[in-house]
């Protein structure tokens, strides 16, 4: 059947993985785990999924970067529960 949990960590092609699967999500609005490894991916990823998640959707830092670094900014976690 339909998936209830989604992880996607496909190195920079989220936005097409998303796309494809947007009916799905619409219809299903399965949990979510993403990972970003670009803060303009993960702005996409954002535009794409808030209307679906609204406030369930939010970003859980990397936890190996410090607060302010690049690494923080840009590698990080998009999540749906």
């Amino acid at each position: 059947g339909p998936p209830d949990f989604v992880k996607i960590d496909v190195e920079g092609s989220e936005v097409a993985v998303i796309t494809g699967g947007i009916e799905m999500l619409v219809a299903r609005q399965p949990r979510l785990y993403i990972e970003v490894h670009n803060a303009e991916l993960g702005e996409q990823l954002r535009a794409l999924l808030g209307p679906i998640y609204g406030e369930q959707l939010r970003e859980v830092p990397h936890p190996h970067y410090a607060e302010g670094s690049w690494g923080r900014a840009n590698h990080y976690w998009i999540v749906a529960t």
